[in-house]
């Protein structure tokens, strides 16, 4: 059996991604590790409807998995249909942020010619249906066989569409590697923010998975749980001596939600990082007051490597701070910039404008600090009412709304 791995048609996405997908990569891993066929089309293929037409036709997969997020889904609705008339009995699954953070009944309606949702981290979930599909002859018509009692599926029902939560992988290092042969970072452009990173592909990485912060605005704890869960440091450099050595890399981006959660594992990969003799230039996310980072470990940082850090801020109002559910004070921001700073580390600061509550005087006190903070970059952006989140439940109570029309939504014209 035959298997696409992919997103919407990029021709129709604001801003798409110039980094491999690590979703796709650790899927694509575990369905060829069961005995599939797989493909995965990214954002790096070409563009255009004609040139997914073409591949379509040409390798005809049997079953169509596209990974979603909230702000795609209009593109994804419209990439779902084009796919249906080529290939009407194609099997097409949806996964992702979007799927994983929506009310099931809400997916059946927006994606009516999807067949079936995963939600949450599906390695083991869509390698099993697709096991359990195969086994019977495969088509559309198996689907809801092949996917019941395997948890975390959300399967089209005109009566009801309900899932169990699906169980998160518990030890990290037996996920193994994404397939990056299928996801070849050499094919890219990316390169990091920071000034001073080496030449050379760039890719992702992720050390970590989930978050044991609960911001109002975010929704990751229904894709990776609201604990930390972590790889081993030795399973990380195993995969970052692979990428530099195979690949060519010279540029990393750590995707976890916060790198610095633990100092003891920070200096532990850096250590590595330079016993190994990598040459590596990379990004993290940290938190304010994470790790409670020491002038060692900083500089350690730094000479293994590390160019830039991205501070999640969001806002200066303490009221508003509190409403989010951001902890850290914004002195420990400022001592984090001055830290990472001295040690020649950029920083990176994150803002959002229009949190739930937020004034206008909110806001300017936000602006004010955020260039009183010393930071090499900011970043403004509107806060988005991601599904799952508390701030998505606040404004569905604001206008008196069961759900918001996502297929219908665009970013860049939101009414709300």
């Amino acid at each position: 059996m035959k298997i696409l791995l992919t997103h919407p048609t990029a021709e129709h996405v604001h801003m798409p991604p110039r980094l491999p997908d690590l979703g796709l990569g650790f899927i694509a891993a575990h369905l060829r590790e069961a005995g599939f066929d797989v493909l995965v089309r990214d954002w790096n293929a070409p563009p255009s409807t004609e040139d997914l037409r073409s591949f379509l036709e040409d390798k005809r997969p049997d079953v169509a998995g596209l990974k979603v997020f909230t702000k795609d889904a209009g593109p994804a609705l419209r990439t779902i249909s084009f796919i249906r008339k080529i290939l009407p009995d194609v099997v097409v699954a949806l996964g992702g942020p979007h799927p994983s953070c929506s009310a099931p009944e809400d997916l059946v309606l927006e994606f009516p010619e999807a067949d079936l949702f995963f939600r949450g981290e599906a390695e083991q979930t869509f390698s099993s249906f697709c096991r359990r599909l195969a086994e019977r002859g495969g088509g559309r018509k198996h689907v809801r066989a092949a996917a019941g009692g395997i948890p975390g599926i959300v399967v089209r029902d005109p009566a009801e569409a309900t899932c169990e939560t699906a169980a998160l992988a518990p030890d990290l290092d037996r996920l193994g590697f994404p397939a990056w042969d299928l996801i070849d970072p050499r094919r890219y452009e990316a390169r990091l923010l920071a000034q001073g990173a080496s030449d050379g592909p760039g890719a992702p990485v992720m050390t970590t998975r989930g978050c044991n912060q609960r911001c109002s605005f975010c929704s990751v704890r229904h894709i990776s749980g609201g604990r930390i869960r972590s790889r081993s440091p030795a399973h990380v450099m195993r995969e970052l001596t692979l990428l530099h050595n195979a690949y060519g890399v010279r540029s990393v981006l750590f995707m976890d939600n916060c790198f610095t959660v633990t100092a003891d594992r920070v200096r532990n990969i850096c250590r590595g990082v330079l016993d190994a003799g990598l040459d590596l230039s990379w990004d993290c996310n940290t938190y304010g007051r994470s790790a409670r980072l020491d002038d060692e470990t900083t500089a350690l940082m730094r000479e293994s490597g590390c160019r830039m850090v991205h501070m999640g801020v969001e806002s200066a109002s303490p009221e508003v701070r509190r409403r989010i559910g951001k902890t850290a004070s914004l002195e420990d921001y400022r001592e984090r910039v001055a830290m990472f700073r001295k040690h020649g580390v950029a920083v990176g600061a994150w803002f959002m404008i229009g949190l739930p509550g937020e004034t206008p005087d909110d806001i300017l006190r936000t602006v004010r600090y955020a260039f009183s903070l010393g930071a090499d970059i900011l970043s403004f952006t509107a806060c988005f009412p991601l599904p799952g989140s508390d701030a998505y439940a606040l404004l569905k109570e604001k206008y008196g709304v069961k759900r918001l029309d996502w297929p219908a939504y665009d970013p860049l014209t939101s009414p709300y």
